[in-house]
């Protein structure tokens, strides 16, 4: 019925290249955590700042599932101090079902007094764990996005692929060196079955 072909006349979208995220390598993570340029958990702004790093390094947890966070989300299981990664509010949200997971919290963290500062949150009878606004677009991890980017710029590492994200990235990469099964590493770090890589 259609004697035109119309292949001739339609320009077909093309996808745009995405920058592929990349993960840090040990220069990178040296400059990050410097001491002297890194924020100081004494300091009460300073202190989420600190600590969502730290956790997205050694737990490979996306930065949202950090940052909103709830105090009764550190749990003891088997007497071993966990991170509860849930939905359970109306102020959190998870990216898929395997994204809920209970993982041990790494021994690096509690030698640097994280307990500590969860009994003292819990102390002040604070709900969440950080004190960071919640957005509609980013969640609670709007500022941390952004004070991030622009710590990245002044240490020296940003540069297109490495973002925040690169922690997650940085993780499945030394998960994969070390020779961690697949399935623990898709548990810990709330992948679905057939990917490492995920976001």
């Amino acid at each position: 019925i259609i004697d035109n072909n119309l292949n001739d006349f339609v320009d077909l979208p093309v996808k745009l290249e995405e920058t592929q995220r990349e993960p840090f390598d040990h220069d990178d993570l040296k400059k990050i955590f410097n001491p002297k340029t890194y924020p100081n958990p004494c300091f009460r702004r300073e202190i989420g700042k600190f600590w969502v790093p730290l956790i997205a390094l050694y737990h490979g947890c996306r930065l949202n599932e950090i940052c909103q966070l709830d105090v009764d989300d550190i749990v003891l299981n088997k007497n071993i101090p966990c991170f509860d990664i849930n939905a359970n509010g109306k102020d959190k949200h998870l990216k898929n079902k395997t994204s809920e997971r209970v993982i041990p919290i790494h021994p690096v963290l509690i030698d640097l007094g994280f307990l500590q500062y969860v009994q003292y949150r819990r102390k002040e009878k604070e709900k969440k764990l950080f004190d960071f606004e919640k957005t509609d677009r980013s969640g609670y991890g709007n500022l941390i996005q952004h004070w991030f980017s622009r710590y990245l710029k002044t240490t020296g590492v940003k540069q297109p692929g490495k973002v925040f994200h690169s922690f997650r990235h940085t993780f499945a990469t030394k998960a994969v060196e070390k020779r961690v099964l697949l399935y623990y590493q898709n548990a810990l770090g709330g992948w679905d079955s057939f990917l490492i890589n995920g976001n």
